[in-house]
Order: C-alpha cells, then structure tokens, then sequence
C-alpha cells in the first residue's frame, strides 16, 4: 500500500486538511487527481471522493492509496451539491476543493499551512499553472482587497485556496440556485466569502495544476455570462453605501465584462440603475482615466457600445487631471488579462500594423473577441473599416456590423491583410493562414 510521504521540514502543529474531489464520469484523471493528494508533503490530511452519479458507478482500487482516502456515492446532482456534501462528511480544519481532472503539486498543501497556522478567520490562495494542451502559463493572484478584487472577476482556480471549514459553514456552502447552478459557482461562492469579512494571504509559490478544456463547463461562455451578470447584481445589491475603491473596482468589473462578452444591451439593462449608488471622486486618478476612455469608447463602435459607454461616462463626475505624478500600484487578477491597450514596448510594432493596414485594399480580422473590437475601433480613427470577420465556425453573421464569413470563402489579394485576433488560439489561426496560401497577408499585431 502506497504511503503518504512526510515532509523533511515537518511542522510540529499539523491540522487536518481534508480535500474534496468531486467525480462525474472521469475514472482517467481522478487517479492522477488523487495520486497528487497522496503524494503531498504534508502527511495530516484527508481525502474524499464524492462520486457524484457517474454511469458507471466510479470504483477505485483501494489497494492502491493509504487509509484515509474515502469514496462516497450520490445521485448526479450537480458538482455544487457534490462539494456541499463532501464539506458535511469532512473532519479537516481546513478544506481544499479538487476538480478530478486537475492536480495538486506535492508541496501545495504543506505551504498554504504554514500560512495559516498563526491566522484565524483567513483563506490561504497558492499561485497556479493553466495547462491548455501542451501550452501552460503560470499566474499568481495579486489582490489589495478581497473584496474590492472580486468585482474584477474570479480570483483564482478554486482549487488555488485553502479555506477554514468554519467559514465555508459560515456562509452556508456552495450556492446551486438559478444561473449559478450550471457555472461560476466557484466565483459565487469567493464572493460570499469577500462579503462575509474574512482575511487573504497570497503564496506566490505555484502549487496548484488547472486543466483548461474546449467542453469544460467555464468555456460554455452563454451560461458563464448570465451567471456573471446574477452574481454581480446580488453582490452589488449588498452594498448600502459603497466606498470610491468598490466603485472603481465595481465600474471596472462591469466594463470589463462588457468589452470580454460585447453584451452591451443585456448589461445596460441589468445595471443602469444600479450604477447610481456608486461613488467618485472628481480629483481620482482612476476616475479621471475612465472618463477618457467611456469618452473615446464614445466615438466609434454599435449602438449598443456606445450606449453603454454613454452611461459609464455620465455616472462619472467630471474631473481634473490629478496633480500627483505618482500612479497607484495596479495588479492583474489573472496572469493572461492583458488587453491590446495595455501592451508595453511595442510601439513600433503598432506602428507598423496600422502602416499596412492603411495602404492595404481589404482588412480581415479573424476571430470574433474583444481583440477584434479593438482592431475595429482602432480602425475607425484612420477612417478604415475591416471588409469583414473571419472565423472557422461563426455563430451569428455579423458582428458589430461586419459581416462574419468562413477562411474557405475568402479569397486574398497581394494588397489584402489578415489581422489575427484570438490570443489562445493565435498559432492554430496562424498555422491554418498558412495552409491557405495567406502568409505575407498576416499582420502580426495581439
């Protein structure tokens, strides 16, 4: 029987960790999810499979992992009401939740431990690898304020914290109601957590795997969006009065979202209202950037963009450039947030973009996202307009006004350009240019 390993450097006080997998039709990867727990150098812990109705039955050897990894059945009810579950079985002082196709590295538990062990009332959040295929990219959360950062979006992989079970009682588990049963229960559940007023400590250490899949049900974005938009109004309907940094980190959250999703009708009805409780100060650096850019978001793109941008500009008091040269530090949430506007040390490369894009015939922008927005605004100020939107499987035929055509469609010129923009699927695209004879067309610009 295989054995827990123990750590050289163990610690004297060693609570019990409990780590809840749940399992619905994946026997393959749940043994590697497991192997990862068992394999931890931290030797007090528990785990628990929770195999969550999967056809069939989900059977483990048992001969092959110590005493105190468990398997339990239950009817398929969702993998909210999987974990909830596993939260009542569980003994730990502190719980970790394991999707079955992601892992843990060996000293990941040991680390978020030593964190905690002079803290109460805290959650321990670990550095991260996304694995896509054979691509990976490793990020950190980096957050001033729990609860300011959570209206940016989702802080981490949930399986990236170390929770104290008294708190996950405290807030009564994983919400499964409405749009959240379907996704980003995760992401509601971290906003209860930020509500509840409990404290954060970040390892910048990486000590956790996160497996991105095309079917997973994070990349479902039609589902991910209405779950987005129910959990952000039910947050900012908790908040009374809030304060100038919940309201920059609130008019942050939902402009990202809009330029992310391009939802712009469904989110001005959701939050026009709303977007009156918030509160700016007219000598705000932040705020003096985000009139800027609603008011030159204001000039080109759909109605519908320009109505939203119409609204975030006038729930912004007018302002005066700040006196200060001293700009706040600023932290990324997620290690591939990047946008185009934000790009550093590639000027020229821009220039060079926009140079060929305006001696060229026809401009094609592949891929539908908020890149190829950007491209579209950028456009607008040199008086240009893609001819049109390429993408291997559009799902409407048109997009912001531009039609959407197939690449087997599409026949280029010498004086064409093809811009690409997908940033995951960039060298896919690139490759598939390639194929169609389009090489010295792209414009390499992301």
């Amino acid at each position: 029987m295989k054995q827990l390993k123990h750590s050289p450097n163990q610690l004297k006080k060693q609570p019990l960790v409990s780590i809840i997998i749940p399992c619905f039709n994946d026997p393959t990867n749940v043994h590697y999810a497991i192997q990862s727990c068992i394999e931890q150098t931290y030797t007090n812990i528990e785990v628990i499979i929770i195999d969550d109705g999967s056809v069939p039955k989900l059977n483990i050897d048992f001969q092959l992992y110590p005493p105190n990894v468990k398997l339990v059945h239950q009817k398929n009810r969702g993998v909210a009401k999987a974990r909830n579950y596993g939260v009542k079985l569980c003994e730990g002082e502190y719980l970790k939740f394991l999707d079955s196709d992601d892992e843990l590295l060996p000293t990941c538990v040991e680390t978020q431990v030593k964190q905690l062990l002079n803290s109460s009332d805290t959650i321990s959040f670990i550095g991260y690898r996304t694995v896509f295929g054979k691509k990976s990219i490793e990020g950190t959360p980096k957050f001033d304020n729990f609860l300011d950062a959570i209206f940016q979006g989702n802080i981490a992989p949930l399986h990236c914290g170390l929770y104290p079970k008294s708190a996950i009682e405290n807030i009564g588990g994983f919400g499964h109601e409405g749009p959240i049963g379907e996704s980003f229960e995760d992401y509601d559940f971290h906003v209860k957590l930020a509500f509840s007023n409990i404290h954060t400590i970040v390892s910048h250490d990486v000590g956790v795997i996160y497996k991105k899949r095309p079917q997973s049900r994070s990349s479902d974005q039609k589902k991910a969006f209405s779950a987005n938009i129910f959990i952000l109004k039910q947050a900012i309907a908790h908040i009374e009065k809030p304060n100038e940094e919940l309201s920059n980190s609130i008019i942050n959250g939902l402009c990202d979202l809009a330029i992310q999703s391009g939802q712009y009708s469904t989110l001005f009805t959701e939050f026009q209202l709303i977007l009156k409780k918030l509160r700016f100060s007219d000598k705000s650096e932040k705020t003096f950037r985000y009139k800027i850019i609603a008011s030159n978001r204001l000039k080109c793109g759909s109605e519908s963009a320009k109505k939203w941008w119409r609204l975030i500009f006038d729930a912004l008091p007018a302002t005066t450039p700040p006196t200060s040269d001293l700009i706040p530090p600023t932290y990324s949430v997620r290690a591939s947030s990047l946008e185009l506007h934000t790009h550093k040390f590639d000027g020229p490369l821009l220039a060079e973009a926009l140079m060929r894009c305006l001696k060229a015939r026809d401009i094609y922008l592949w891929g539908v996202s908020p890149t190829s927005e950007q491209w579209i605004q950028i456009l607008h100020f040199f008086g240009k307009a893609p001819t049109a939107l390429v993408d291997s499987n559009p799902q409407a035929a048109s997009f912001n006004g531009h039609n959407c055509i197939k690449p087997e469609s599409l026949t280029l010129g010498k004086e064409d350009v093809i811009i690409i923009c997908s940033k995951s699927a960039y060298f896919a695209i690139y490759e598939s240019c390639i194929g169609y004879g389009w090489e010295e067309n792209i414009i390499h610009y992301v």
